[in-house]
């Protein structure tokens, strides 16, 4: 069974392997759900990065996680109000490496504060039915 998509999706990636990545939808839906997905792809990314994925056929491959090809990747910059010392992927990435543990993680925020210079990420793993919320704070 296959969904058909918008023109693209957008989410960060939070998984790699040699040619397929896990992108995890950067916003909760209507009912407070993330969509994840794996993605075949030939271009490179990054774990960390926000990225738009436009799907080859618009069509995902209906699993839990979903899996599609990708057409066309563009990488979006992620927005954390103010700046800081470290690119917000950079401090993603470093999180999620961290956090291995965590089948499909979703990024259900990622801030920066200049007042404290400290970061704010909170991940849960969406496989888990409990959504126990992880929350790190890392100074800048």
């Amino acid at each position: 069974m296959k969904t058909k998509v918008d023109e693209s999706i957008v989410g960060y990636v939070v998984k790699k392997e040699a040619d397929r990545f896990l992108i995890v939808s950067s916003v909760a839906d209507s009912n407070n759900e993330y969509s994840a997905t794996w993605v075949l792809s030939s271009e490179e990314v990054k774990i960390g990065q926000l990225v738009e994925v436009f799907i080859e056929g618009g069509e995902i491959k209906a699993s839990d996680p979903g899996q599609a090809t990708s057409k066309k990747i563009i990488l979006r910059e992620i927005k954390v109000g103010e700046s800081s010392n470290q690119e917000a992927s950079k401090v993603l990435e470093n999180v999620l490496l961290q956090h291995t543990e965590l089948e499909v993680p979703v990024v259900k925020e990622l801030a920066y504060s200049k007042d404290s210079k400290e970061w704010s990420v909170t991940l849960f793993d969406k496989k888990d039915a409990n959504k126990i919320e992880i929350s790190i704070k890392l100074k800048d």
